[in-house]
């Protein structure tokens, strides 16, 4: 209640919900003799040291609130960490569970992070979150519990591999422990659970130390890594290629080992640099590599990324484009080399652009999605450890306002800011992108038009997956000239070329609706594709019309259809009327030119025999145009004069064929 001597210092506001917050999150049991916790050889009594000697025996509960069955499992348990393990820092220390035959199962066989993840462990860290929460007196009011979990969620996004975790409350021998996060540790056994092979034949490093294997071939890639950055241009290619197991074409030698996975290890500096992560690369990192001929090169796993996004002396302008120890050491040599620049610049493109994984919208639907977690718990957390370093205690009520904080003064605006300092450092070109009217998404069997523009150069583009870019530099891809048809399964990729620079590359794949009933494709379910049904029953081969997906057209595709009918997978547009004034015939050349820069739809829907599509004109006249039934209007913006022509299309009332109409704003 934060007063030593009684009463409540916060007028009942946080004793009103403390019982539901306890239950806002599941709990982990841990009960185990207490001298093996407090005793003089306790592992809490000793928590600076570690290894097997300071490992006792524990019995471990998982408790869901909603009654969903857990487990109990006997197993090891250690304390983890490294500063931390301090008194002096911090009472409340990181644990390490461990499953072993002394104690019980050797492995943990359970959903514990969910579906997403591995559900077999060796072993489950149980973080305090050091930097990022209440154990540490120079986070003062800051600590969130979620800036780590950012990081990993966030590289999982980019479709890395990166450790699960949760949110649990924890009691030991009954007494609450306060918030802790469950953790995936990156070790040769999570290697091998994620990516295939034995785990004795994975090295793991944290740190700079081996923690599975041993560092040869970590040595071996960084030598490879450093041949990157001297020589010529074409002896800077083929070592570049050399470290990934390739000939300096490109093409894969079966004679080389794969040394480093650059994909990976793009993503993960991306992650880092953007977070402002200032205590890493010298610290706070793990990767681990396959040995042997199959090896797809060292990966790299998010680990401890606290001191960013506003704390530690990391804000929306900190710079770690520089560094260049341990983690960062190959990326030290690699910048110097042109071909791992614009692949890194193709990577920064995918996640800083287009609703990427670190433009502002996704970062923050993200870290809102971190913190809901903690929403309710934060109270139990502030209760047993806010008042550790404060004679105040720390409550939700701060943690509110820091959440907030880093939305606005970080999340929001770093974007921009980190795109800025990755063209200063060379690592994304002056040339911009191309930009699509459509990034990918759902298309109709038939097609669209996609357009492409570009601020400057010449766009070269492919539909079949392949970079526009030839490995030497050349153009590989197709001149374009205007709107090009894409239809669902098709990938774009583009480039522009300008003043001797290429861009990085914009990319989108378009995709089939998953829209029960629409049996032609057209992403609209109609009268269309009842013909389609009726035209097909009772066939195994014609399957358009199979709903069901039983290999025969039968009743219960009628019905799926049936039920169905009127949805659309099309983006609804609202239109408004701009006048006859501005009319024009879509048969006219001049009229039709440059209109094909984006698609819309208005779809007309199939439950009546006209449905109204536009709506009151900007000015507040109101003019309505009806649209037959089951017809869908396709509307054509030009970029030019902002207007949109309904083409080919007769119109019931109020709107002639070929009427121009405004996009709503």
């Amino acid at each position: 209640n934060g007063n030593p001597i009684g009463g409540d210092d916060f007028g009942g506001a946080y004793a009103a919900t403390i019982q539901n917050d306890l239950l806002a999150i599941p709990t982990l049991s841990i009960v185990m003799n207490t001298d093996d916790l407090f005793g003089p050889t306790g592992i809490y009594t000793n928590s600076t040291n570690g290894g097997v000697e300071y490992e006792r025996a524990t019995s471990v509960e998982l408790i869901y609130p909603d009654g969903t069955e857990g487990f109990q499992v006997n197993a090891g348990i250690r304390i983890q960490g490294g500063a931390f393990r301090r008194h002096d820092l911090s009472l409340k220390h990181s644990l390490r569970l461990l499953f072993k035959d002394e104690y019980g199962p050797t492995k943990l066989n359970f959903p514990f992070f969910g579906e997403d993840a591995v559900d077999s462990f060796d072993t489950i860290t149980l973080r305090m979150e050091s930097n990022d929460g209440y154990a540490w007196s120079g986070a003062g009011d800051q600590p969130q519990y979620a800036r780590d979990a950012f990081a990993s969620r966030t590289l999982l996004d980019m479709g890395q591999v990166s450790p699960h975790g949760n949110r649990m409350h924890l009691y030991i021998n009954g007494v609450y422990w306060g918030v802790y996060n469950p953790n995936e540790r990156p070790d040769a056994s999570f290697a091998a659970m994620y990516y295939g092979g034995d785990k004795d034949n994975w090295d793991a490093i944290n740190d700079g130390a081996a923690t599975d294997g041993n560092l040869d071939t970590w040595n071996t890639m960084i030598s490879l890594a450093q041949a990157t950055a001297s020589g010529s241009t074409a002896t800077r290619a083929a070592a570049y290629q050399r470290l990934q197991g390739n000939n300096p074409d490109g093409t894969n030698n079966p004679a080389y080992e794969d040394y480093l996975d650059i994909n990976n290890y793009i993503d993960y500096l991306l992650v880092n640099f953007f977070g402002g992560n200032v205590d890493w690369p010298h610290r706070n990192w793990y990767a681990a590599r396959e040995r042997g001929p199959d090896s797809t090169g060292f990966k790299f796993h998010s680990w401890d990324a606290e001191s960013t996004m506003n704390l530690f002396g990391s804000n929306i302008n900190t710079n770690r484009l520089n560094e260049s120890v341990e983690a960062a050491q190959p990326y030290s040599y690699l910048k110097n080399n042109a071909d791992f620049r614009l692949e890194f610049a193709d990577h920064a493109h995918r996640a800083l652009f287009n609703n990427g994984a670190l433009t502002p919208e996704q970062a923050i639907l993200r870290y809102e999605g971190i913190l809901s977690e903690m929403q309710d718990a934060i109270v139990a957390e502030s209760a047993r450890w806010g008042d550790m370093h404060f004679s105040t205690p720390l409550t939700k009520a701060e943690w509110e306002a820091e959440s907030q904080s880093v939305i606005d003064t970080f999340l929001q605006g770093r974007t921009a800011v980190f795109v800025n300092q990755l063209r200063a450092a060379g690592l994304y070109p002056s040339t911009d992108a191309p930009v699509f009217t459509q990034h990918g998404g759902v298309v109709p069997s038939s097609g669209v038009p996609l357009g492409m523009s570009a601020s400057a150069g010449v766009i070269y583009y492919t539909l079949d997956g392949s970079d526009p870019r030839a490995s030497n530099g050349a153009p590989a891809g197709t001149t374009y000239s205007g709107p090009v048809t894409v239809t669902p399964g098709t990938t774009v990729k583009a480039r522009a070329y300008s003043g001797g620079v290429w861009s990085a590359l914009n990319e989108a794949t378009f995709e089939a609706p998953n829209l029960p009933g629409d049996y032609d494709g057209n992403l609209v379910v109609e009268q269309a594709d009842y013909l389609i049904w009726t035209s097909t029953y009772g066939s195994t081969t014609d399957l358009r019309a199979d709903g069901n997906n039983d290999s025969v057209v039968d009743a219960a595709d009628y019905t799926i259809w049936r039920d169905n009918l009127g949805a659309s997978a099309l983006p609804p547009v609202q239109v408004y009327a701009a006048g006859f004034e501005s009319a024009v015939s879509p048969a006219a050349p001049e009229a039709t030119t440059g209109v094909q820069d984006s698609v819309a739809y208005v779809v007309a829907p199939s439950t009546s025999a006209a449905a109204p599509v536009a709506s009151a004109s900007p000015a507040g006249q109101t003019v309505t145009g009806s649209a037959a039934k089951d017809q869908a209007v396709l509307l054509l913006l030009s970029q030019a004069d902002d207007l949109l022509l309904a083409d080919d299309f007769d119109w019931a009332s109020g709107l002639e064929p070929g009427s121009a109409v405004l996009q709503e704003a």
